[in-house]
């Protein structure tokens, strides 16, 4: 169980740290795909260390705030 609260920790922090810059990134009216690419090329890997994709992104932003 304090493996679990571990890991919703960190996935808390991540999202904290990746999701605004995403939010920025489309209030400047970009497609998913250029946000992923964007985030991508700003060596922002996902919690899994995988490539940004645009599907990824649509779950990032979907997620509560």
């Amino acid at each position: 169980a304090a493996r679990r609260r571990v890991l919703a920790a960190h996935t808390a922090e991540h999202r904290a740290a990746v999701r605004p810059v995403a939010v920025a990134l489309r209030g400047e009216g970009r497609t998913l795909a250029a946000v992923a690419a964007e985030l991508n090329g700003r060596g922002l890997a996902t919690r899994r260390r995988k490539p940004w994709t645009a599907g990824l992104v649509w779950h990032l932003l979907r997620r509560a705030t």
